[in-house]
């Protein structure tokens, strides 16, 4: 399988995955206030760092630091970082050979300060320092 086909497949479990377990929420979603993130928004910030997140690569990506830096300037909220923190957890839970200590190695690898706790499988993103 070519490197392309597996990036393509992994974004689309990931987004796959996402999508399902919003479906699968008992109660609708309201849709977000204007300018509030999104986990679609998340999900195509950090598309580029897959090969990163799964041991593809050894370092992000210029795109992968890009979209993480673009999704820092936008988690300014507790809510932003709330979704943010949600969504990078589905993401963990449901891709298997993703590696939850580089989802905490970009923040450095790529220069930036971000107000998010170290996330991880198993971390509530209501409580955690999310504030």
């Amino acid at each position: 399988m070519s490197r392309l086909s597996t990036f393509v497949g992994t974004f689309l479990v990931l987004s796959g995955s996402i999508l399902l377990a919003w479906a699968e929420s008992s109660a609708p979603a309201p849709a977000p206030p204007a300018g509030a993130i999104t986990c679609s928004m998340i999900v195509q910030e950090m598309t580029p760092c897959l090969n990163f997140i799964t041991k593809k690569e050894d370092k992000p990506s210029a795109a992968c630091c890009q979209g993480a830096k673009q999704l820092n300037e936008q988690n300014k909220e507790q809510k932003d970082r709330q979704t943010t923190c949600g969504c990078l957890k589905t993401a963990l839970q449901n891709i298997q050979e993703a590696d939850p200590e580089r989802i905490n190695q970009l923040p450095q690898q790529c220069g930036l300060q971000v107000q998010l706790p170290k996330i991880d499988r198993d971390i509530d993103c209501s409580q955690n320092g999310i504030d």
